[in-house]
């Protein structure tokens, strides 16, 4: 399992290094613009104006813009995961699902 997840994992954090700034964020071949990155963030901020924060220790800024950055990879990276799972494990998945 871990031979197949190891060089996935590794291409995609590399891959992700050799994107520009202003491009955004690249991960195999999925490429998120810095536009739909600073859209969500911008989606974050409105949110928060709806609710008392003053007691938040929240992140702003370029850090916020980061972080979002950041979830958008670990999410590529997730689902990369799971489709490697779900191809070696096929029959276990089946058999939970028939006890569930």
């Amino acid at each position: 399992m871990f031979k197949k997840l190891i060089p996935s994992l590794l291409a995609a954090v590399l891959l992700t290094g050799c994107s520009s700034m202003s491009s955004g964020v690249k991960v195999g071949d999925q490429e998120f613009t810095a536009t739909s990155i600073q859209k969500s963030v911008d989606e974050i901020l409105a949110a928060r104006k709806t609710v008392d924060t003053s007691q938040m220790n929240l992140v702003n800024g370029s850090e916020l813009l980061r972080d979002q950055a950041q979830f958008f990879v670990v999410r590529v990276l997730m689902d990369q995961i799971a489709k490697i799972w779900l191809s070696m494990f096929p029959s276990q998945i089946l058999q939970l699902e028939e006890v569930m």
